[in-house]
């Protein structure tokens, strides 16, 4: 990463790939006490913190402020990588779900937090078809690309559904799971094989 994107305390925060908003899930599966507190914190950190105004994670901080990518290039519009949020909302709800198994408290912000990107998710789907590669976090218009990066988005709206007991995430998932696996490449066997186990629900 550049300094620039770094900032200046030289760190930064992704909510989805491989930064603290996925591994939040593992360390909340951890027996050690304090890995669990730490997972706790980054859930509440994110969730009370990160939400922009299309209801969907922000994708990175770099310490002292959300970046975007895309707005200092003349003519380009700011944008992010759907995958982020996508894979965010997924850990969120797992760690929702351990806390739950385990009797302990969940705050409200975190349900809302979760129901806001399950929310825009719905709303871009029904809107472009698919939930893109970029979207546009103030209105969550797909800003370009149709690639198997939407389809990070089928479980943790399988997950929410269960969770919210709302049916119209499983319909969405169910439509983005026919899209992504009759249009995109079907050779791709991972896809497929996602494709196939959701339409068996």
């Amino acid at each position: 990463r550049s300094q620039s994107q770094m900032g200046e305390k030289g760190w930064i925060l992704q909510t989805g790939w491989v930064g603290g908003g996925v591994t939040m899930a593992a360390m909340a599966m951890s027996e050690n006490p304090e890995r669990r507190r730490r997972a706790v914190r980054m859930l509440d950190t994110i969730c009370r913190n990160a939400v922009t105004p299309s209801g969907y994670f922000h994708g990175m901080h770099n310490g002292e402020r959300w970046l975007s990518f895309g707005g200092k290039r003349p003519g380009c519009r700011a944008f992010s990588l759907i995958r982020r949020p996508l894979e965010c909302t997924r850990d969120v709800l797992k760690v929702l779900e351990l806390l739950r198994t385990r009797g302990e408290k969940i705050e409200p912000v975190w349900e809302a937090a979760a129901k806001g990107n399950l929310e825009a998710m719905v709303s871009t789907a029904e809107r472009f078809g698919h939930l893109g590669y970029t979207v546009d976090f103030d209105t969550g218009d797909v800003l370009w690309g149709d690639t198997a990066c939407g389809a990070f988005g089928i479980e943790p709206l399988v997950r929410g559904a269960a969770w919210f007991k709302e049916p119209r995430y499983l319909g969405t998932a169910r439509k983005l799971a026919d899209y992504y696996g009759t249009h995109l490449d079907r050779k791709s066997t991972r896809l497929n094989s996602s494709h196939e186990w959701i339409s068996r629900m």
